[in-house]
């Protein structure tokens, strides 16, 4: 089962009105969670044919950002939605935004992790192995049973 055919563990914490891909995507069902106006933000990681009706579910000058193509098909959509939604298709290519930027991404990465600090951020940890269980641990994720961070651990486990 591919992780984005799975149920994601942000459920629990997102607001009611978050959904992705493991959701019908149709135009409805994105309108009936934003209302009719539509969504403002589409982060479309999975591509294939989740990505048009994904599109179609864009409020005026909303924003899809392509993230990548998990489902394994490079999308093609009609342009003209992008015209007729007056939104924008922003392809977010974070390896390339961190060589060409290291000062921004340095900044980036110094909120993200005060965030973490300040406990704004939770990043969901679906397994934690000992070092000597990293093969086990590489598995999880080569299997794609891992629905979150999966974390090596060394030294003692007591109390963890």
């Amino acid at each position: 089962m591919s992780g984005w055919q799975r149920e994601p563990p942000f459920r629990r914490a997102a607001p009611s009105s978050a959904t992705t891909a493991s959701t019908t995507w149709q135009c409805h069902a994105a309108r009936g969670l934003a209302g009719d106006a539509g969504v403002d933000v589409v982060y479309d990681a999975v591509g294939g044919a989740f990505s048009e009706p994904a599109l179609r579910s864009l409020n005026w000058g909303g924003r899809h950002l392509v993230v990548g193509f998990a489902a394994g098909e490079i999308p093609r959509v009609p342009l003209n939605l992008a015209l007729l939604k007056g939104c924008g298709i922003l392809g977010v290519f974070y390896g390339g935004f961190a060589k060409r930027d290291p000062g921004a991404n340095r900044a980036l990465v110094g909120q993200l992790l005060a965030w973490v600090r300040e406990g704004r951020l939770r990043p969901h940890v679906s397994a934690t192995y000992p070092l000597e269980s990293a093969a086990a641990a590489l598995e999880a994720l080569l299997s794609r049973r891992a629905t979150g961070k999966v974390v090596l651990v060394t030294g003692p486990t007591e109390g963890r």
